[in-house]
């Protein structure tokens, strides 16, 4: 074979490989786009649209992630379960749910939730979270959720009759004993709470 053109061959060589290798750092340093839908209810919109979604984006960018969010709010009034298992049923669920907890169970049994084990026994927030709040997104031994907020219930009690059963008026139960034990009291005294 000629210099020369040994000296051409080697050169298209070198430059299928500078722009296959400029091509490749390009194809994998260019920002991605990423788009996701967040399913949620009215009741969370100021935590999804407000404290989430800012932090969220900024977090991704730093990752050289660009992301499109598509919010689908259910307003006040729509029953979110029905809705949210509709929607799971037909395949045009968000990417992203705020459900309530109980619900897993039954939509991990459909195959509808991704198993989290993997991601959050690495992750070092997880070990903030109490148990609890673990367990309650865990089915049969998988993490199929992360908690945002749990429900408060509070305990209303009328201090007149609670006076009248002889229970005390600044009572503060501290167990669920404490409760049943309480309402014993109050179900034992029913006629002296009546008959006043």
């Amino acid at each position: 074979m000629p210099e020369k053109k040994k000296w051409v061959i080697i050169g298209v060589i070198i430059a299928i490989i500078a722009i296959g290798g400029g091509l490749a750092w390009w194809w994998f340093t260019r920002p991605r786009k990423l788009v996701l839908t967040i399913e949620y209810g009215q009741p969370w919109q100021y935590l999804v649209e407000n404290l989430t979604l800012p932090k969220f984006k900024e977090e991704l960018a730093k990752r050289g992630i660009d992301v499109e969010i598509k919010l689908m709010m259910l307003p006040y009034g729509v029953d979110f379960v029905a809705k949210i298992t509709d929607d799971l049923h037909a395949g045009t669920a968000g990417d992203i749910l705020i459900i309530d907890s109980f619900m897993i169970p039954e939509y991990a049994e459909a195959g509808y939730l991704l198993d989290l084990t993997d991601y959050v026994k690495d992750w070092p927030d997880w070990a903030k979270f109490p148990e609890p709040m673990k367990k309650i997104v865990t089915w049969k031994g998988r993490v199929y959720g992360i908690m945002i907020d749990t429900d408060v219930r509070m305990i209303w009690f009328r201090k007149d009759i609670f006076k009248i059963a002889g229970l005390p008026e600044n009572w503060q139960p501290r167990s669920w004993a404490d409760i049943f034990s309480a309402c014993a009291v109050l179900a034992a005294k029913a006629e002296d709470i009546r008959g006043s």
